[in-house]
């Protein structure tokens, strides 16, 4: 009920941390550009949704989390005559520890958070058409505060593709989506599955 969600919330003790990071960019001009950089946080009293029950997901403390990683992304753009092409590249590398003082849980790895994740994007301009397609991929994670194997999220990996048509200009949009394309079934939360293949139709009006 609303009721009891809102007793949850207010029994929840508020983080306390601190967090830290250092990048480097080298930006050579508007068509390049690549960034990377290191960061690091140490958690009292961090809030996580820990499965409850076998449907259902809970926000609970944890006494002490530490997290730290290497954060990467790239931009490219070339042209050919009237065809524009770009590609955007993330990947996320992390290792996030339980340092509390529980012996059943020190040193085991948070759940919910994969120690890769990237993402990956193709766009094609040409003249009023427009072509992109994404990907999305994470690793394995563990999905309780045990790592139980049975409780292991396999790695997965979901495309995106989209077409867009711009008419009169750009006064008028339309664009169509599919996402998901490989319907691939996989769950971030315990109990909470990622929504399958899913069909979208967008028209954008806009004036001045």
């Amino acid at each position: 009920s609303a009721k009891a969600k809102i007793k949850e919330a207010l029994s929840l003790r508020p983080e306390r941390g601190v967090q830290w990071d250092a990048g480097t960019t080298f930006h050579p001009s508007d068509r390049f550009h690549v960034e990377a950089a290191y960061f690091e946080s140490r958690v009292l009293d961090q809030i996580l949704l820990l499965q409850n029950s076998q449907r259902t997901v809970k926000a609970q403390n944890l006494e002490s989390a530490w997290v730290r990683g290497v954060e990467s992304s790239l931009f490219a753009a070339l042209e050919w005559n009237a065809l524009r092409a770009e590609w955007n590249a993330n990947v996320t590398w992390q290792e996030a520890k339980d340092v509390g003082r529980s012996r059943t849980y020190r040193g085991k790895a948070l759940p919910n958070l994969p120690e890769r994740e990237g993402f990956l994007s193709t766009r094609l301009v040409h003249g009023r058409w427009e072509l992109e397609w994404s990907a999305a991929a994470r690793s394995p994670c563990y999905r309780d505060r045990y790592n139980t194997q049975t409780k292991k999220s396999p790695a997965s990996h979901v495309h995106d593709f989209a077409l867009e048509r711009r008419i009169l200009g750009q006064a008028l949009r339309l664009r169509a989506e599919v996402r998901n394309l490989g319907d691939v079934r996989a769950e971030d939360v315990d109990g909470f599955p990622l929504p399958g293949r899913s069909y979208l139709m967008e028209a954008t009006c806009t004036w001045h």
